[in-house]
């Protein structure tokens, strides 16, 4: 199984027409797919408008959180899309995070639960209105979600996943990368050769998953036990402006694609490796995130 790395497109990060050159230039360079956060409404215009740019790259979601639109909502965008690119498109589904969905005044029950009937309402819907749904990836971290995505859906994808603990997580739950199962980890790509300037940018743009419980006790579990207590008496003292700092190297080494170039390739073999897909974020040091992604690409020439 050949794997080639795809790209996360942060819908804001430019203009529609900036980000669909970047779109045909991933699909020239055979990145293998094209995976969009589902910020605000955009990421529906931009999925559509990039399938019409381009005649064989993957669009994904990843992922939509299913406690925001309703299933009869999703299922009639996500069949039309599918329909419109010749099955092209890939739903991608998630819980968000709990702290997140009871700020915005959303009710949450058990996230398994949620999800194994969220995908009954879409094929529910699906049948009574005669439409072809796409695959259905499920956004996974720990050993349940994975299992549930193996069971009734296409395929995973991990944020942020820690690469030393994907394998072990494979032989724990039974679930395995393969061609009728697609595993992607999505994460922040940052091509620096200053260490320095590659923490300050995971400082400002990846504290905010230390302070979601989820995440912490996913890391927890993937065996940075230590660091996630040091980070959780910190957001007890209410020092929350550097808790990527009480990580350190060895874990940002292994949930991101950073650092220089040989480094970042280091780390995408090291994905491909064990069959799972790089779905690289760029961002950039300055603000310019279409050359970030330039940059990125470059790098599989």
């Amino acid at each position: 199984m050949t794997i080639r790395p795809a790209l996360g497109v942060v819908t804001d990060a430019a203009s529609l027409e900036a980000l669909l050159d970047i779109a045909q230039e991933a699909e020239n360079r055979q990145f293998s797919g094209l995976y969009v956060p589902s910020s605000g409404n955009t990421y529906k215009e931009f999925c559509r408008a990039a399938l019409e740019a381009t005649g064989s790259i993957i669009v994904s979601t990843s992922i939509v959180p299913i406690y925001r639109q309703p299933a009869v909502e999703l299922a009639s965008f996500a069949a039309e899309l599918h329909d419109l690119s010749g099955g092209r498109f890939r739903l991608g589904l998630g819980v968000s995070h709990a702290g997140v969905l009871k700020a915005a005044g959303i009710d949450v029950g058990n996230p398994l639960s949620d999800m194994r009937a969220y995908i009954g309402d879409l094929h529910e819907v699906a049948d009574k209105n005669g439409l072809t749904l796409p695959p259905i990836y499920l956004a996974t971290l720990r050993n349940g979600m994975l299992k549930l995505a193996d069971e009734i859906a296409d395929g995973a994808i991990c944020g942020m996943g820690a690469l030393s603990h994907m394998a072990r997580q494979f032989d724990e739950t039974g679930v395995h990368p393969s061609d009728s199962f697609f595993i992607g980890n999505m994460a922040a790509t940052i091509l620096h050769d200053d260490p320095d300037t590659v923490i300050a940018i995971h400082r400002a743009a990846n504290n905010f998953y230390l302070r979601l419980p989820n995440y912490r006790n996913y890391w927890r579990e993937a065996g940075y036990r230590d660091q996630v207590q040091a980070v959780e008496d910190a957001l007890a003292r209410g020092q929350e402006d550097s808790l990527v700092d009480l990580l350190g190297p060895e874990w940002l080494n292994d949930v991101s694609y950073s650092g220089t170039a040989v480094n970042v390739r280091k780390q995408v073999e090291a994905t491909t490796a064990l069959g799972i897909t790089p779905i690289m974020t760029p961002t950039s040091a300055d603000g310019d995130t279409l050359a970030a992604f330039k940059a990125v690409m470059a790098l599989f020439d």
